[in-house]
Formats: C-alpha cells, structure tokens, sequence
C-alpha cells in the first residue's frame, strides 16, 4: 500500500518536474538562507557557553554622574576587586583583568600577543584546561606567565615541555612560562593568547591604589545561593563609602550572560545590545522560509486543472481524502527533503564566503544534536507550511464536477494564490527599503563631518627608543618629501581617552561637573589632523613655554561662557591651566553622540601615537616603505605598526556593516525566490491560454501586446504589494532611525528606488515566459488544443 503511494508521488513529482525543480530551488535557497541566520544566531546567544560557573559570573561596570548624565564604563579602581571579596559576604572570588597587548619574544623571534593580567582567583572562576602545568602554583611566581597552545606552538612549535622557559615583553621584562592552556574558543568575551599576575602590573603604579581612578576592569563570582540584586545592592555602596563623590560614582553587577547581547546601557540602565540583530535576522529567516513555501503553495494550486482529473480518478476509484491529503502532504515533505540536502551542499560550499561577511568561523557539523534538530525542524515546517493549503484544497475537488468538466473552486484558488504573491512581494520589498534606509544611514554617519581630515593619515604606535628620538624622527619624516605634516598625541583620536572631572572656572553653576577629555601633544598635531584654531594660538614647540596653558574645544569654551575665552582660568584642586586657544569640536568616542569637551596640554613626552599626513596624490605604499625604514632605523628592537585612520573610523561601523551587508544578500535572496514563483505561475498563465495567444496572433496582435497581456495581471499583484510594503517599511524603519541620535530623513526617492526596483524585477520576470510565448508559431498552440 505504501509502496503505491510512493509510486505515484514520484511519478506525480516527474509528472510536472518543471514546476516540482522551481519548487526545489526556491525551498533550497530559502532553506540556506535559514541555516546560515541559525548558525550566526546559534554562535551569538552560545557566547561563553563553554563556562559552567557562567550565572554566578559578573563584571562590575561604574555609573558615572556628570551635569545629570549618567554614563555606564567598564573601568573601575584598582582597588575595588580585592574589596569586594572582603567585605561582601555572597562575593565567591574576584579578579581584575587589565587587557595589554605585548611583543612577546623568545630568542630571535617576536611576535605581537594579546593577553591579560588577572588575579588568582581568575583561575577559579574561568574553566581554564591546562595542557601543562597546574592551577594550584600557576601565578605564585610575579614573573610567572601562562600561554595558551598556539602561542606555545608559534615560539616552540609544541605545547609540550616548555614550562620553565623565559619568555620577553615588550624587550624588558622576563616572564616563566609556568603553565600552557587550551586555545580558547571564539565565541568567548575575554580573548587571551597569555596571562601574567596583577602583581607584575601594578608594580610601580601608585594611580592603581587611589579610589578616584577608573583604569581596571574587575570580575566576579558570587556564591551559588547568593542573591544577585542583594549583592548589587552592596556593590552599590562600596564606591561612594571609600570615596566622596556624593553617590555620583558607584559600582553596579552586569551578567556574564548579558555580556554580549546585552552590553549597552543609557542613564545607567541595561539596554538592548546585539539581541536586536539577533532577533532581526531571526525574523529575515522566518520570512524567507515563509517565501519559498508560498512558491511552494502558488506552484502546485496553479496546477489544479492538471490534477484535476487524477483526483477525480482516484476517489471514484475508492480513494478517501485522506489518502490524498497524505499523497500531497508526501509530496510536500520529499521536495522539502530535497531542498534541505541541497540547501546542506550549498552551506558547506559557500559557508566561507558567509564568515567572510560577518567575520567569523562557523561551522556545520551534521553529528551535532542542535544542527540535526534544526534540520529537522525546517524539513517539518516546510513540509507542513508548504503542503497544507494545497493538500487542503486538491483532496476538495469533487470528482463528478471534475468527471462532468466543471472548473470548481477556480476563483477562490486564484484569489488566494494572487494573496500570496502578494505577500511575498510586500515581504521582498521591505527588506529592500530597508537595506536601502539602512546604506542611506550608515553613510550619513560615515560622511558626516568630523572635525577632521581622517584622509591619508597615518597612526604610528610609540614603543621602545622612538620617543628617546622624536624629535629627529619627525623631521627625518619630513624630510622624505612624502609627508604633509607629523604630530604626536597620548591616544588614538577616535576614542575616548583620558577623562575627570572636579574642574572650575569663573561663572560655573553650582552642581554643574560635566566629563572632560584629555589630550597630550606637540605644536604639531592639530595642523596635521586639520583641527582649526578658531580663536588664540596653537602651541609653541618648546612645551616649557606652554606650562599651565591649555586649548580647549568649542563645546568647552561655550560652557564656560566667557566673552573673552582666551585668558580664562580653569581650576582643578590646586592647578590653574590658562586658556590660550579654542579649536573647533570634533567626532570623537561613540559616533552618535555630540562630542563632549576636550583640553589640550602641550606634553609630547606623554604621547603614545605618531600622526602621519601623507600629501596628496604620492603612492600610500611608497610613503608606508619610506616610514618603515624610518622607524626601524630608529627603533629596531620593534616591528614597525601604523594604522590608517580611516580604517580604524570605518570599524566602528562594523556592527552596521554587518546589517548592512545582510540585510542586502537576503533582499536579494528573498527577490530571487520571489521570481521563482513569480516564473512558475507566468509560465502556468501562459500554457492555459495559449491558445487565446495563438488565436490574437492570427488575428495581428503584436509581440508587446502578447507581454502586456501576460504581465499586466502580475504587476497588479506587485502594485498591491507596494501599497502594502511602503508604510510598513516606514514604519519599521522609522522606529530603527529612533536608536541614533544623528540619522538621516526618510525621504520618498528612497521608497522609489525600492519600487522601480521591484516593478523592474517582476517585469523582467514575466516578460522571460511572455517573450518565449509571443514569438511561438500560433498554428502550433491552435493545433495542439
């Protein structure tokens, strides 16, 4: 009996394989398109899965109050870990974990790690697996250093027997490797390659045992019967009880858990993070399974006549509706089954294109328990969403209608299969306004101005002698006649920088204390990034005779609110720093957000970056070979590193990049499956009137008229679904805007673009079977019906 059923499936499926491979195709690409969002999501909400003490695990972030604002960082006082542990009962371990990032040596060989100094009991709370060593005696050494295997292999190309070897940092210090750990996987926050003891980093730094400064990132884990918002509570108060800050700074308890997909914060409460995307290509998936299975539906209800009589046929032949109903439900599941394993060759072929897009190393593995169930959850789904209507609807037909030639049920067939071309249209079409709104804002930001020429300029990393030598350096650099100008700055001009607050000047209100940005450079730096003076003078280029003398930004100088800014005091505990030049603000920190004020002070020897500005039209690769030689001359214990500004302004944006980029491939995607079914039910169209053609051609009508007549139903369907998509999208998109403080208008050419597009794609569509039909000799369709 089963055998039968599957006979006449496959020779149903056979039967009709033009329309059965639309089918596969259209459930194939959208079924890829689903595995590739389930693997991304699968790694995103799996982050620091592999650690079982992951609930009980926080980091402590710092509210900071200025002038109302409460700004969330994380950066606490050096102090704080071992505090934490001792006066708070429900705290288990703690640690501080202050990232770095080192040339580490071995012999003749060095190479650039990234690492992490951490207390002992970051050992008790991470699931650290050692390969050698043990964790009982790992730091009990100041020197001590623990590697993970593939630093061990690119030093000793082993991770075997090499405890008890001196690795170099930075070319100054020994360390003993005392111990070698797994490579840890990607999906984890803290990222190490090797860890040392705090000890050896805070020796010699007094800052670290004062309660005012934030420099040190600390970790804790709470008792397993401890309750997390009692302890927040105590967390709270440790900060403000060591300090006089007024409660203005206090520490605050944030989940390992919420790590990634919730990191950010605003005025101090957890907000949404990355699980915005994760739901938002969580739903793309779901709407492009929900495409290609109404393909699926359009494909096989168009095919009603066909099939028509085999109903009828079959139930006079004693057939009951529920054999039907489970042929084409059958039929819906082998198509789908197909689709999935081509969709799995599709994934293991193009799976590296994909991590190219979003930058990571996904795979599939069909041995795990969670790829096979989601396996089976698309096959399951598909089928059933794919098969239901139309074995609902083909098992309805009555066979003495049928039998007497009667079309039943043809205008509500072709009613909802117009619906659901519809739908797909109105789905395919969001997402192309919205990639569209999404590119508009992306460049927006990116083009806005800056406040500075990031054009050609280069960030040099000051390490070693270099700073012993600047002064030659940058005139030997000038001197290549490659470079515009060169100037030193204490941090990379994108990020935030040092910041304090507790400043005065004459005028200031009461209660107003707002963040201020610091900046060390030379007389150099603002004409070589374009920072203008808009008033008073830049700095000399002997740094003693700027002691105490400050520039200050726009937004500084019209805080302080003075007619004559340049002379101006400003205050803090028992200095005095004189105003002597305002530049113009610039972007810097959090793209979104208005730049806040900044002071300059004129202290090369505090610089960490050389800032290159390559002149006009000279080959970058020339300049970058003449710097290297440079540097390397000058400093070469080191390997020469720079970066160019714009490349380091354009990986803020990588999150949006990432929307941006995938939001475009499943708009194509969606489109092209839209196609599919868009194809298959012109070419059904044009085969049931083929001879109405065939009779319009004998009469005179034109090839165009043939297309017109073919494709203006379907543009209907596509025109419904503009109506539909446009205010939606609006609205969705609006909402999205919302979340950015500098975001562009939504403007009307943008909803054009999305609709020529469209219209363009359905026409082209229709018009491949039109063309194929209006050309076809009339005798042979007449003859043939």
């Amino acid at each position: 009996m089963i055998q039968n059923y599957f006979k006449i499936i496959f020779r149903s499926l056979l039967k009709n394989k033009g329309y059965s491979i639309l089918n596969i195709f259209g459930l194939a690409i959208g079924i890829t398109c689903a595995a590739f969002i389930f693997l991304w999501v699968e790694d995103e909400v799996n982050f620091n899965s592999i650690y079982a003490n992951k609930d009980y695990i926080y980091k402590v972030y710092t509210n900071q109050e200025y002038n109302g604002e409460i700004f969330t960082f994380d950066a606490t006082p050096g102090l704080l870990a071992p505090t934490l542990k001792e006066e708070i009962p429900g705290i288990h371990y703690s640690s501080r974990f202050n990232e770095e990032r080192k040339l580490v040596a071995f012999e003749d060989k060095s190479i650039y790690k990234y690492g992490a100094y951490v207390d002992d009991d970051f050992f008790k709370m991470f699931d650290i697996h050692f390969i050698e060593g043990n964790l009982k005696n790992v730091l009990s050494n100041i020197n001590g250093i623990v590697i993970d295997q593939k630093t061990a292999k690119d030093f000793f190309g082993s991770d075997k027997n090499i405890v008890g070897k001196t690795l170099k940092f930075d070319n100054t210090t020994n360390h003993i490797i005392t111990g070698v750990i797994a490579n840890l996987p990607n999906n984890v926050t803290l990222k190490y390659n090797w860890l040392a003891s705090f000890k050896a980093y805070e020796f010699g730094k007094e800052y670290l045992k004062y309660w005012g400064n934030n420099s040190t990132s600390t970790i804790v884990q709470l008792q397993s019967n401890a309750n997390a918002t009692i302890v927040n509570e105590a967390v709270k108060k440790i900060i403000p009880s060591k300090t006089d800050n007024d409660g203005k700074i206090y520490g605050i308890l944030h989940s390992m858990n919420d790590w990634r997909l919730y990191s950010s914060f605003k005025e101090g409460v957890k907000q949404d993070g990355r699980i915005v995307y994760v739901r938002l290509f969580s739903i793309i998936a779901i709407i492009i399974l929900l495409i290609a299975s109404i393909n699926y539906m359009n494909l096989t209800t168009a095919q009603s006549e066909k099939r028509a009589k085999e109903v009828g046929v079959r139930k006079v032949l004693g057939s009951k509706r529920k054999s039907l109903i489970f042929q084409f439900f059958s039929e819906a599941f082998i198509i789908t089954c197909i689709a999935v394993a081509l969709s799995v060759l599709f994934v293991y072929f193009l799976l590296p294109q994909f991590n190219s897009i979003i930058n990571k190393e996904l795979t599939i593995d069909l041995l795990k328990p969670s790829h096979n169930l989601a396996i089976l959850i698309i096959i399951l789904v598909c089928s059933l969403l794919s098969g239901f209507y139309p074995a609902l609807y083909l098992s309805s037909f009555r066979p003495v209608n049928i039998l007497k030639g009667l079309k039943s049920k043809k205008g509500s067939s072709k009613f909802i299969r117009n619906g659901l071309v519809i739908t797909q249209f109105t789905a395919s079409i969001i997402l192309i306004i919205s990639t569209v709104i999404i590119y508009q804002q992306i460049a927006y930001v990116k083009n806005r101005d800056l406040g500075f020429n990031k054009s050609n300029l280069i960030a040099i990393k000051i390490q070693g002698d270099l700073a012993q030598n600047m002064d030659a350096v940058k005139q030997e650099i000038l001197n290549t006649g490659l470079i515009e100008n060169v100037g030193v700055n204490s941090y990379n001009i994108l990020h935030g920088g040092y910041n304090g607050s507790g400043y005065s000047w004459k005028g200031k209100e009461d209660g107003f204390d707002p963040l201020i940005s610091f900046r060390w450079i030379d007389n150099n730096f603002l004409p070589t990034v374009g920072i203008n003076i808009i008033e008073g003078r830049n700095f000399y280029k002997n740094p003693e005779a700027d002691k105490n003398k400050v520039i200050i930004t726009q937004t500084f100088a019209e805080m302080i609110n003075n007619e004559n800014i340049i002379g101006s005091i400003i205050r803090n505990e028992n200095r005095e720093y004189e105003v002597i030049g305002v530049v113009n603000d610039f972007q810097y920190g959090s793209m979104y957000r208005k730049s806040g004020p900044v002071m300059f002070f004129n202290a090369p020897e505090n610089a960490q970056l050389i800032y290159t500005k390559i002149k006009e039209n000279t080959p970058v690769t020339k300049a970058i070979d003449k710097l290297s030689a440079i540097i390397k001359s000058n400093n070469p214990a080191f390997p020469f590193e720079y970066n160019f500004v714009e490349d380091t302004f354009n990986n803020k944006f990588s999150n949006e990049m990432l929307v941006k980029k995938l939001s475009q491939l499943f708009a194509i995607l969606a489109i092209l499956i839209s196609c599919f079914g868009l194809f298959g039910l012109t070419a059904y169209t044009a085969e049931q009137r083929s001879k109405e053609i065939g009779v319009r051609k004998v009469l005179g009508a034109s090839v165009s008229n043939i297309i017109n007549l073919l494709s203006k139903d379907f543009l209907k369907l596509v025109f419904f679904a503009i109506v539909i998509a446009v205010p939606l999208a609006w609205y969705y998109m609006a909402n999205w805007l919302e979340n950015y403080a500098y975001r562009i208008d939504i403007s009307w050419w943008m909803f054009a673009v999305a609709i020529i597009s469209a219209i363009g794609i359905a026409i082209v569509t229709v018009s491949l079977q039109s063309v194929k039909i209006a050309i076809q000799n009339p005798i042979k369709s007449i003859k043939t019906e």
